[in-house]
């Protein structure tokens, strides 16, 4: 319980103006949003070192979890990652990967719900899977892959891929010099008319049996600074969404069909929709496991 409270608080405390406004980021005599924040993620780096050492010391060759990846991992040189930046790659994957998947998930369901013909189509292909089929199963399925690509493409957790220079750039005649901080804005380069035709519109057929590369579809980052949780995100999205939409029988109430969807609105260091998005369960789906129950 205390460990569960220690990362509630700390993910609770680092705000959109933190995040927003560099300015606001010292405290007065330990006290304030910031002094709060760098005190909560002390106690949580804490926990994730006891973690650490006790990965380090166990010397388990058979875990496949990203913790145990992670100490695998050698650079160019032979060395091993160290604890501080095992810290970080862990920080962002626990800040970073809870509530931004479940936003992403709702997404998913909100758009399957006003276009009955893609809905249709995924669920044919989710009863072809058979009665009880293995998260590994629902996780390969194409069409639910498209799906999914789609409502990332629309909506990306995190709007802005934020990077620092090694070296000095220019980009369409403004000059930024290295040290300087360059940011990507998703939402722009996921609707770009060379390569997104019809953009706005909400059509999973754009990913189905196609690969975009990192330079037309980037909703977690590029390059070797990547969102470390992107495999855990992308298989956790495939199957809530195909389970939620197996077992349950859901639908929009009809002002949420008829009114333009809610445009996404930063939210800490993600986004979220501006309003509130309701589902009403219209019928429990009988399934061999839920009927045993």
């Amino acid at each position: 319980p205390c460990a569960s409270r220690t990362v509630a608080d700390f993910l609770g405390s680092y705000s959109g103006p933190l995040m927003l406004a560099p300015a606001l980021r010292r405290s007065i005599f330990g006290l304030g949003p910031w002094a709060r924040f760098v005190r909560l993620r002390g106690a949580f780096d804490a926990l994730l070192a006891e973690d650490v050492a006790h990965r380090r010391a166990e010397q388990r060759t058979d875990r496949t979890d990203i913790l145990s990846m992670l100490l695998s991992t050698t650079y160019e040189d032979g060395s091993s990652i160290g604890d501080a930046d095992l810290r970080e790659q862990l920080r962002s994957l626990l800040v970073a990967g809870h509530e931004t998947t479940a936003t992403s998930v709702t997404w998913a369901l909100f758009h399957l719900l006003r276009e009955p013909a893609v809905l249709a189509r995924v669920l044919d292909e989710i009863r072809s899977a058979g009665p009880d089929p293995s998260p590994e199963a629902l996780a390969k399925l194409p069409y639910l892959d498209a799906v999914c690509h789609e409502t990332l493409r629309l909506h990306p957790a995190v709007p802005i891929v934020l990077r620092t220079l090694t070296e000095p750039l220019i980009v369409d005649g403004v000059r930024a010099p290295a040290g300087g901080i360059v940011g990507i804005v998703l939402p722009l380069l996921h609707s770009h008319h060379d390569v997104w035709t019809d953009a706005a519109r909400f059509d999973p057929e754009r990913f189905f049996g196609r690969r975009y590369t990192p330079f037309e579809y980037a909703p977690f980052g590029g390059g070797h600074r990547r969102c470390v949780g992107f495999a855990l995100a992308e298989f956790e999205m495939r199957i809530v969404v195909a389970t939620v939409r197996s077992r349950v029988r859901l639908a929009l109430p009809d002002r949420a069909l008829r009114r333009p969807p809610p445009v996404s609105v930063p939210h800490n260091i993600a986004t979220s929709p501006r309003r509130g998005i309701t589902f009403e369960v219209r019928e429990l789906i009988k399934t061999e496991e839920n009927s045993q129950h």
